[in-house]
């Protein structure tokens, strides 16, 4: 397997994520963008631009047809989330966060931005130049994509933002007995928050749009290009993309004006968390993939089984940070600690992409 176009595809892959984080930071440089504006497109994003966003990729995706050919996607990617919030639980031993940043390291570690990088990598992995060239199944991945965010968006919108407003109730907490004033703040138990945030507009999106999938005939009259209403669905599309882009934009926006804050976390986190987010656990997830490999949960389906694989070897969602700039909880230590996986992110996807072609 030739590693310089392995190298090629991934920094192909990861250079419109760069431009679009580093048009955030210019715009935040010029004052264009600052907290109130981060806070507001986060706001729009959480609850517009990812609700269109599954309306407009998931009927695409998903066929009553499909389901008996598809299902490792949703299954795999559930398993492997679980299994990390096992090891992240165990690993807060070792890393020993801050207890206002406990449940956001698990997230940290979890999440990750398993649609954007992927889909822009996928570009140059079935590229004539690249190591799925020819596969009959390369038409596909769009699909398989939507498929893995389908479970994390539902995930990340109620594990997630429930982990975040523990932690942020935690602050709250500190900050009033160092204040010694009564706390009359109402608490919620983190299986209230994790309810809660169940049926907020993400995970309702998302299972309402794959309810319409299923519906025969739906794809019909919205979902192809021939189809009478495809004018809609097309319109759905451009604007869930908009979002994708002012997402990942504030996430530079953030890095510019965090830029000489002081953080509440030491050094040795921000490593010990990026080498572990960025190293241990592909390491773990590429010994799971080669496993359910052998036992033929894949059918021989190479691109399906990479695309699992990358979704849960890329860094910390975007959303994650998003999230905390929502609850106005850990956006300072997220952002640092976000930089520094984006940063090691380009060697470490192309090492495990080499290493995943080898053995697979």
């Amino acid at each position: 397997m030739d590693f310089l176009s392995i190298l090629r595809s991934c920094i192909t892959g990861m250079v419109p994520v760069t431009l679009v984080t580093f048009s955030g930071a210019y715009l935040a440089k010029k004052d264009i963008f600052n907290k109130e504006a981060n806070e507001l497109i986060s706001k729009s994003c959480a609850r517009f631009f990812f609700v269109v966003q599954s309306f407009a990729t998931i009927p695409k995706s998903v066929k009553l047809s499909s389901l008996v050919e598809l299902w490792p996607i949703p299954v795999i990617t559930f398993l492997i989330i679980i299994i990390g919030l096992i090891l992240s639980f165990l690993s807060l031993y070792f890393l020993k966060p801050p207890t206002h940043f406990k449940f956001t390291t698990l997230s940290i570690l979890v999440f990750t931005n398993g649609g954007n990088i992927p889909f822009l990598i996928m570009k140059g992995i079935c590229a004539s130049y690249g190591p799925l060239a020819g596969d009959d199944k390369c038409d596909e991945y769009p699909g398989y994509i939507a498929l893995v965010i389908f479970v994390c968006s539902i995930l990340i919108w109620s594990i997630c933002i429930a982990f975040i407003k523990a932690d942020e109730q935690e602050t709250r907490k500190i900050e009033e007995l160092a204040s010694l004033t009564e706390n009359k703040s109402a608490e919620s138990s983190l299986k209230d928050l994790m309810i809660r945030g169940m049926f907020s507009p993400v995970p309702i999106s998302c299972i309402l749009s794959l309810i319409l999938a299923l519906i025969p005939g739906f794809d019909w009259l919205f979902v192809h290009k021939t189809s009478p209403l495809y004018s809609i669905f097309d319109s759905l599309f451009v604007v869930a993309y908009v979002g994708v882009v002012v997402s990942q934009m504030i996430i530079g926006s953030n890095l510019y004006m965090m830029e000489k804050a002081d953080y509440g976390i030491s050094k040795f986190y921000i490593i010990s968390t990026t080498l572990m987010k960025n190293v241990i656990y592909p390491c773990f997830w590429l010994l799971l993939t080669l496993l359910l490999w052998n036992l033929g949960c894949y059918g021989n389906n190479k691109v399906m089984a990479y695309i699992i694989y990358i979704a849960q070897a890329t860094p910390v969602a975007s959303t994650v940070l998003m999230q905390c700039q929502l609850v106005s909880s850990g956006v300072k230590d997220c952002t640092v600690i976000l930089l520094w996986q984006y940063i090691t992110a380009p060697i470490t996807l192309t090492v495990f992409t080499y290493l995943f072609f080898i053995i697979i």
